[in-house]
């Protein structure tokens, strides 16, 4: 044992020698350290095969301190001896694999000697070193120097495996679909793909690889989102020498193997082994996109197990779960190896037939009641179960995951209220509702590819020249030649998930129309959704600002109110993103949803936009003012949205607003329309609305008069109306 020495760091001299003397009893060698700076010393100085932390010390703490001697002793084999409380421990699956043990103080001497042996013979083994079931490497690399360079060093530290090596992400998502790798190295600058994008198509391609990048750019920012989108690792060219390569791909493997085996715990059923209702809601969301997509039929059944609660009061609860697992085989048995069979929770189960019609879909289902009924032998007893089933149709019961769950679920009752034992069908929808329902599903699904979707342009008017400083893109669907506003279809957008592609088709074309316009100083406002708001927009938008080669500074993103209430950690990470673009941020209805000044205050905004129901008279109009008040305080920009006569405008003027946007400054505009759109708007103003309107103030008194605006026409007249 003494040609295996000990550092032992712990920033209390006591704890120190206390170590030191019952070790050396046991006969090992121990060096010791008084903080993280000491110890990485003493591991430049000499091997360690055994290397023990305290957890809390004054500058780096334990994990902070194990972290930085991955790479000067990736061989050696770790401890962590702490007093801290069970809930501040680091979980099991955050360990390090070479994490040996935690050793809480104060330790048993009979008990440290055990862990100890136990650390030597995981040294001994070679475990932290190895890289288990290392066969197949994919290189993703279309510089021929840097592919020499990391061929080399693989063959020089990583032995037994064989390395494939591509130029492009395409050919690397054609080569993942038919072979299986274990490991994907893989730079961010690529021919047909740069950023993170790469990641994400690579995971989704072969999600149980693990995935290091290797870049040359050196950001922290670029790292985190590579790991967000599911990477194991990022490593910079030129440190990636033969040993950190090494460790970077075996720390990539055995994270991997960890995030692999939490998934399997968060989707799979304990007792039955089954997909568990997280699961099963995902494949059926597939489903129905893939029925919607190819207009054929799925089938769901909701099966719920009759007299399953007196066997579990009777005999208890391990003998139901017994009978939970029997009748989950019998499932199986009885089903084809293309569908799915989940258990929801209870004794509740469901199961998802693609391709099945209803009269194939209801002898399955008497089949799945006879197969469920059969006695079943549990703990030396013959008991029975029975099933109840509700069945339902994609598109017939419903059009999404929740109705046609909640179809088969009601049938589901029906059977029960029946008699049980039997299967009982959801109602039909109206069929000319399902009938319409179906053809617009099918019409959206193809809109994008036909460019059917428009972007119509509505300008907002500074008030304080009456000058144009920005259009808002609004979205419309011209559908069979009929011109289709978007809160018509957005809803069934978000339904069928396609709101994300549709998000980044809208930035693409608001960049186009910017960049046909170089000579305007006006910007372009893009409506974004909260659930829009994802990893994935800033690079999308970088991507829209780099193809059109135009300034972010022509671009404004009005979030919808409900980012407040977000994850709010993330959302600012990703707003903060999009703020160090240059892009200017305005949250959107402001006052419609769950406002919270404070949350405001924390994300990068430049502007609110007030929501055209509050600009009537009234407390409305109080409100109103309140708004543009605590905006200007924030030292926020204050638009007003649907202002549509000079009531109105006379409120906003009178309250400070800064820009206003409605009917009353222009209707949406075609693009073509902005080439030669003149920045100087005047609104005309009837001689009937000189009156001053008696708003009321804050302070109880009328409003003073309203700014007076020139009598004359509209610059250009064939604005209104189009």
């Amino acid at each position: 044992m003494a040609k295996h020495p000990i550092l032992f760091v712990d920033d209390e001299s006591n704890v120190r020698e206390l170590f030191r003397a019952q070790a050396e009893r046991l006969g090992y060698t121990v060096e010791t350290a008084q903080d993280g700076v000491e110890a990485i010393q003493r591991v430049r100085e000499r091997h360690f095969p055994i290397i023990v932390t305290d957890l809390y010390m004054p500058g780096l703490d334990g994990l902070a301190l194990l972290e930085c001697l991955r790479g000067l002793s990736p061989d050696s084999v770790t401890m962590i001896v702490t007093g801290a409380p069970e809930t501040e421990l680091p979980r099991a699956d955050a360990r390090d694999c070479s994490l040996a043990a935690i050793v809480r103080k104060p330790w048993n001497y009979h008990e440290l000697g055990q862990v100890l042996e136990r650390a030597i013979q995981l040294y001994q083994s070679g475990r932290p070193s190895g890289l288990p079931g290392l066969e197949r490497i994919l290189l993703i690399e279309d510089d021929p120097v840097d592919e020499r360079l990391t061929i080399a060093r693989l063959s020089k530290d990583v032995p037994n495996f064989s390395v494939h090596v591509v130029r492009r992400l395409d050919e690397a998502e054609h080569y993942l679909s038919h072979q299986q790798v274990q490991v994907i190295l893989t730079d961010l600058n690529l021919p047909d793909c740069r950023g993170v994008e790469a990641v994400e198509r690579l995971r989704h391609v072969q999600p149980g690889a693990a995935i290091v990048v290797l870049s040359g750019a050196q950001s922290e920012q670029m790292a985190i989102a590579a790991l967000k989108q599911g990477a194991q690792d990022y490593l910079l060219k030129d440190l990636a020498d033969g040993p950190a390569l090494k460790r970077s791909i075996r720390y990539a493997l055995e994270r991997k193997s960890c995030e692999l085996k939490l998934l399997d715990l968060a989707y799979t059923d304990a007792i039955t082994g089954l997909p568990n209702r997280k699961l099963f809601h995902d494949r059926l969301l597939r489903a129905v996109s893939r029925a919607r997509r190819n207009q054929s039929e799925l089938a769901l059944l909701y099966i719920d197990l009759d007299r399953f609660k007196i066997i579990n009061d009777t005999l208890g609860h391990e003998a139901g779960d017994q009978v939970l697992k029997v009748v989950a085989d019998r499932l199986l048995a009885n089903l084809r190896g293309t569908d799915t069979v989940a258990r929801l929770g209870g004794d509740e189960f469901a199961a998802l037939l693609e391709g099945a019609g209803q009269r194939d879909v209801a002898r399955l289902a008497e089949k799945l009641i006879a197969a469920v009924c059969e006695p079943i032998e549990v703990s030396g007893r013959s008991v029975s179960v029975g099933a109840s089933v509700g069945a339902s149709l994609y598109p017939r019961h419903g059009f999404t995951v929740d109705g046609l769950l909640r179809a088969a679920d009601v049938a589901m009752y029906k059977s029960k209220h029946n008699g049980k034992g039997r299967v009982s069908w959801a109602q039909a929808e109206d069929d000319e509702q399902a009938r319409e329902r179906a053809e617009l599903e099918q019409d959206l699904q193809q809109a994008l590819a036909r460019g059917e979707f428009e972007l119509h342009f509505q300008p907002q008017m500074e008030l304080r020249d009456y000058r144009t400083v920005a259009f808002e893109a609004l979205l419309r669907w011209r559908r069979r030649g009929k011109l289709i506003p978007a809160s018509q279809f957005l809803p069934v957008v978000a339904e069928m998930k396609m709101n994300e592609a549709l998000t980044h088709w809208v930035l693409d074309q608001a960049c186009s129309v910017i960049a046909s316009t170089p000579s305007q100083a006006w910007r372009v406002a893009v409506n974004i959704g909260a659930p829009d708001v994802t990893e994935g927009l800033p690079l999308a938008l970088t991507r829209a600002l780099r193809s059109h080669n135009i300034g972010p500074e022509r671009l404004e993103l009005e979030l919808t109110e409900s980012v407040l209430c977000q994850d709010k950690q993330n959302m600012a990470h990703i707003l903060s993103q999009l703020h160090e673009l240059g892009v200017r941020l305005t949250l959107d209805n402001f006052g419609t949803g769950a406002s919270s000044l404070v949350a405001l205050r924390r994300l990068p905004v430049q502007g609110l936009k007030i929501d055209g129901s509050f600009l009537t008279c009234g407390e409305n109009a109080r409100f109103a003012r309140s708004v543009i008040e605590v905006g200007h305080a924030l030292g926020l920009r204050v638009t007003a949205e649907k202002v549509e006569n000079h009531a109105q405008l006379d409120l906003l003027i009178a309250s400070g607003c800064d820009v206003i946007q409605g009917c009353l400054v222009a209707d949406p505009l075609d693009p073509a329309l902005l080439k030669n759109w003149s920045p100087l708007l005047i609104i005309r103003r009837p001689e009937a609305m000189t009156a001053t309107p008696q708003w009321p103030r804050s302070d109880g008194g009328p409003c003073r008069p309203p700014m007076s605006i020139p009598d004359r026409e509209w610059p250009w007249p064939a604005a209104r109306g189009v």
